[in-house]
């Protein structure tokens, strides 16, 4: 009877390990996703990479700005001062993936990067509301090796 609860309390304690390891819940503290998600909501994010990400997936990702510091925008010459005040976690939504037309409507500033197409290893996020996104606008094009993963659903809604 307690070998049996004891490798029970192991399978539990395994399980719980391998869901930490592939999944984690983020709360959006911001405004970008509005309507879509709301300060406060709750996310259920599946830990992946590009291979995951389609166009149109909400993503959390790293800020590609370091604050504080010059930084390069990506295949860019000119510096961009990080307007971020820490390392925080950013949502938004995925406009294109490697390969995919580079979206220069609705990102103007990637025009001048000269690529037609979104190169390898890069993505363009946009958020929902963009007078308040900190996204592929502000910095261009968002290397995949910051996306933490992909919102899975809602789970919690906040009442306001």
């Amino acid at each position: 009877m307690i070998a049996g609860a004891a490798a029970l309390l192991a399978a539990l304690a395994l399980a719980a390990l391998v869901a930490r390891r592939r999944y984690l819940v983020v709360t959006d503290h911001g405004r970008s996703m509005l309507p879509s998600y709301r300060g406060g909501d709750r996310l259920l994010v599946r830990r992946a990479g590009l291979e995951r990400l389609r166009t149109g997936s909400i993503v959390i990702f790293r800020s590609p700005d370091t604050p504080g510091i010059e930084t390069v925008a990506a295949f860019a010459d000119t510096p961009v001062r990080a307007v971020l005040p820490d390392d925080r976690l950013l949502i938004e939504r995925v406009a294109a993936v490697p390969g995919d037309p580079a979206p220069v409507d609705r990102v103007p500033s990637l025009a001048a990067l000269g690529h037609a197409t979104v190169p390898p290893g890069m993505v363009v996020v946009l958020g929902d509301n963009p007078a308040v996104s900190h996204d592929s606008r502000a910095y261009g094009y968002l290397p995949a090796a910051n996306v933490v993963g992909v919102a899975l659903r809602r789970f919690a809604v906040t009442t306001t």
